[in-house]
């Protein structure tokens, strides 16, 4: 999971491998987090590859965040948000403060 600090309408998510490895070798799902983190929205789905860019179609509804989940291991290296402005922004989602999050809530 990773979790923005704030609400955006996300356009687009960018993930890239870890290493120059790919993202996973199975299909790889994402789902956007509410502000509650319920999972809201379809769920996207690409098969894995290194680079690898989901198009967000609930753009009017703000996200907290999104949860990744794969048919086989999950190595992200890279998490890139660009939201839905005026003026486009991205959030580049891998400071050290987000992986001790992760990792945290991953073991509650």
């Amino acid at each position: 999971m990773r979790y923005f600090g704030q609400l955006l309408r996300v356009e687009t998510v960018d993930l890239r491998g870890r290493g120059g490895r790919p993202v996973s070798s199975g299909t790889v799902y994402l789902t956007l987090i509410d502000a509650k983190g319920r999972p809201f929205g379809p769920v996207l789905h690409e098969p894995g590859a290194n680079d690898m860019t989901f198009i967000v179609n609930e753009r009017t509804i703000g996200a907290a965040g999104f949860k990744v989940t794969a048919t086989e291991a999950v190595s992200i290296g890279e998490a890139l948000v660009r939201q839905v402005t005026p003026l486009t922004i991205t959030y580049d989602l891998n400071s050290p403060m987000q992986e001790a999050l992760d990792g945290f809530l991953a073991t509650q």
